[in-house]
């Protein structure tokens, strides 16, 4: 499994065209700005985990009563 499946739910061939040209052009920033993109990617995947887990523990509450 790619780190792309990982991260995007999608192989890298099927990736879309414009978030692969934003990556290539991140591959050309220097060591700190590389740092932020990963610093706010991070940020942005822990924000979209904690939601799909915060809205399956709701579902899971409503199913149990």
């Amino acid at each position: 499994m790619s780190a792309d499946e990982l991260l995007f739910g999608k192989a890298n061939g099927d990736q879309d065209e414009d978030l692969r040209l934003q990556f290539e052009a991140i591959s050309r920033f220097n060591d700190d700005e590389k740092n932020v993109v990963r610093s706010v990617l991070e940020g942005l995947l822990l924000t979209h985990e904690a939601r799909r887990w915060s809205a399956g523990v709701a579902a899971a509450k409503e199913n149990t009563g």
